[in-house]
């Protein structure tokens, strides 16, 4: 998130998408300018999927109040939905299995160059 990205995705944006687009963000709530998002809901049809949004809570607990989950279409949880006991367990064990490969072949698993 820059100041260069801040309100990116804005209506120019959701203008130029198809009529009942999805529009998905799981970045930076700041990138998109949720004013041309729920216009874009209302009038053009796009549909909404929203990992993250403004005034969402920055602790596992809270409620997110926020206007665009009024509007039909637009769906969202804030940013830490996926921290569930069963997710924090699949990356610890791959935690493990990436050093215990690392260990027995000098070379971390899924490297990229």
């Amino acid at each position: 998130m820059t100041e260069d990205t801040r309100g990116l995705v804005g209506r120019t944006f959701f203008g130029a998408m198809r009529e009942g687009s999805i529009f998905i963000n799981t970045s930076r709530a700041e990138v998109v300018d949720e004013a041309a998002l729920a216009w874009a809901a209302q009038e053009r049809g796009v549909k909404a999927g929203l990992d993250v949004c403004e005034g969402e809570p920055s602790s596992g607990t809270g409620t997110i109040e926020n206007p665009l989950f009024s509007l039909e279409g637009v769906i969202g949880t804030h940013h830490i939905g996926g921290q569930t006991l069963e997710a924090q367990r699949a990356i610890a064990d791959e935690t493990v299995r990436t050093i215990r490969e690392f260990h027995a072949t000098g070379t971390p698993p899924n490297l990229v160059w």
